[in-house]
């Protein structure tokens, strides 16, 4: 076991604590600590975290990179690409926000989780009208995409 684990251990906690108390860039520091000793922090579960606060900090740059940053660590982890697909769809690009819900689509059909799908597939749709494709076009497109990735 590596011997930083615990002091690492300890320093979640005392972030979760000030994040969930909504002490935003307290709990950016320390997860920016925790990142800094293992990259990899709880499978992405970090990187995410330190995303919500700079989310909520207004740093939408650095929260969109720590969100790519936690799926990249965890592609299949169906809370972080959530994280992203829902981050993209406040703060990107319509189109970029469609490809990710796409994949978080498809990963729920994997799953069997058939309310995700469901919430997932109305994202989907207020995107496509977003980008001016009818409804038709948009469910083309969905089904598509999903076949395309699996």
């Amino acid at each position: 076991m590596n011997e930083e684990v615990p002091q690492l251990v300890q320093l979640e906690r005392q972030a979760m604590t000030l994040k969930n108390a909504g002490e935003w860039e307290s709990a950016a520091r320390l997860f920016e600590q925790i990142l800094q000793v293992q990259p990899d922090w709880e499978h992405g579960y970090g990187a995410f975290n330190l995303a919500e606060c700079y989310k909520e900090m207004g740093r939408i740059s650095d929260a969109r990179s720590a969100y790519e940053r936690a799926v990249c660590g965890t592609p299949t982890d169906r809370t972080l690409l959530g994280g992203l697909a829902s981050f993209l769809f406040l703060h990107g690009e319509p189109r970029e926000a469609f490809d990710q819900h796409i994949r978080l689509l498809v990963l729920e059909k994997k799953h069997g989780d058939s309310s995700g799908m469901s919430a997932t597939t109305t994202a989907l749709k207020s995107l496509g009208s977003r980008l001016g494709w009818s409804q038709e076009e948009t469910e083309s497109r969905i089904a598509e995409a999903a076949a395309a990735l699996v």
